[in-house]
């Protein structure tokens, strides 16, 4: 009980120092927009956000929840289905909110998705007290099995978000959430622009393993990291592992254990890592479209359970792919020979595959500022 009186204190606290920061820096200027910011939606706010907007970061406020509620009613999509529950528990830290938004004079709230913890606990607030509520929607629906599952999920949300307005970041997304809210638009504000921008490489190889790679298919991941420890112990390949957040990496490490070679980071973002990685080893995550636009060589797994055709990117399916500079691999001979291929590349054999590759970004998102 006293933790979750601290945690409820401190989440106050945190809310209006963000608030009492934004007035600072942006003086007597109005009107405000609040920012729930986290994952790829903090670049679009980098672009959005004036020196007077509130910007709250979705990670520190889920530390604090996590203290408040059940850790599981904050997971995406779950807390959908706790709206009450969470709203109840969370009415403290949503009294402060509202006052810290009527004092500042917020006009409108930007969410970076619509099945969020902050989505449920916040928006209705908005809504009931006439702010503007905004969603922009960065899920990768190039994948069948997900859209099928995305599709089905929301048609069936107990309490469907009333956003003011929703924006998506690609034809296939702008297709699916048109049937399910009044005002949806294009999110132009790109964030893959492809670029041969090559620093100094400071790795060889970059593996993705979010989560969702092992729900796909676990036996095909768990393949793929045995290769990359033999990879490493035999071609001498230094190897970083990104994970969104410390629970991620703890989680992986008592799963896989800490092996010779490997670093395991959370930081800096995976469009900085990619930028200098030789190679990046991923499946079914947006960190593809990132390696995809900063032009190095991607691998991804080729067994049968990671082939299934509900499972690949649609974009695995081309008959351009090789032209594009994505690998496949069912072996540790195959994953050096792609390493070998990436130690060997000089910006001439990186920038023919800029076409395919912009052709390939451009099916999935908005990409109005693809730069050379």
């Amino acid at each position: 009980m006293i933790i979750r009186s601290l945690a409820v204190a401190a989440s106050i606290l945190y809310i209006r120092y963000c608030f009492l920061r934004a007035r600072w820096q942006g003086g007597a200027v109005l009107p405000r927009t609040a920012y729930f910011a986290r994952g790829a939606f903090t670049r679009d706010i980098e672009a959005l956000k004036t020196a007077q907007d509130i910007q709250l970061n979705g990670n520190i406020l889920r530390r604090l929840f996590m203290l408040i509620v059940e850790p599981y009613q904050l997971e995406q999509i779950v807390c959908l289905y706790y709206a009450e529950p969470l709203r109840n528990s969370l009415a403290p830290v949503i009294s402060v909110f509202s006052n810290e938004c009527e004092r500042s004079g917020v006009h409108s709230i930007y969410f970076g998705g619509i099945d969020y913890f902050e989505v449920i606990v916040f928006e209705k607030h908005a809504r009931e007290r006439g702010l503007k509520s905004v969603a922009i929607f960065h899920e990768n629906y190039t994948i069948p099995l997900v859209v099928r599952q995305t599709e089905n999920l929301l048609s069936s949300y107990p309490e469907v978000p009333k956003f003011t307005r929703v924006y998506a970041i690609g034809p296939p997304a702008l297709d699916i959430l048109k049937r399910l809210f009044v005002d949806v638009r294009p999110h132009t504000l790109s964030r893959f622009r492809y670029s041969m921008d090559c620093r100094e490489f400071e790795r060889d190889l970059l593996l993705i393993p979010f989560s969702d790679i092992a729900y796909f298919a676990p036996t095909a991941f768990s393949i793929t990291y045995a290769f990359l420890v033999d990879l490493a112990k035999r071609a001498s390949a230094t190897i970083f592992v990104k994970h969104k957040n410390r629970v991620e990496q703890r989680r992986f490490i008592r799963s896989f254990g800490r092996v010779a070679g490997f670093q395991h980071v959370i930081s800096p973002s995976a469009s900085e890592l990619c930028a200098s990685s030789r190679v990046v080893v991923c499946f079914n995550s947006l960190v593809y479209f990132e390696a995809l636009a900063r032009g190095h060589l991607i691998a991804i797994p080729e067994f049968a359970e990671a082939k299934l055709g509900e499972m690949y990117s649609q974009h695995c399916l081309l008959p351009e792919i090789s032209d594009a500079g994505i690998r496949y691999f069912s072996s540790i001979t195959d994953l050096e020979s792609i390493l070998c291929e990436a130690r060997s590349l000089i910006r001439t054999d990186r920038q023919q595959w800029a076409e395919p590759r912009r052709a390939l970004l451009a099916r999935s998102f908005y990409c109005d500022e693809i730069a050379d």
